[in-house]
């Protein structure tokens, strides 16, 4: 298991079962830490803030309507 086994949509709606049988759901994850402890693996999960998502959409429209124009965003 590396990083890259958490990438993409894959946090976008995580189900937990926990040691009782009982499950948690949770939506819009984020990956903190990952590790190997005698070939078995823990891994750290955060829900990202109303904030970060609300940043994360501002700059995706901000991308989209960029390429629409035509404008390099690395130059501004």
């Amino acid at each position: 298991m590396q990083e890259e086994d958490f990438a993409g949509s894959k946090l976008d709606h995580v189900i937990i079962e926990g040691p009782d049988g009982e499950y948690e759901e949770h939506d819009n994850m984020a990956l903190v830490q990952i590790t190997e402890v005698n070939a078995d693996y823990w891994f750290v999960l955060r829900e990202y803030s109303e904030q970060e998502i609300w940043m994360a959409k501002v700059n995706s429209n901000m991308e989209y309507i960029a390429m629409m124009a035509d404008i390099d965003l690395e130059e501004v």
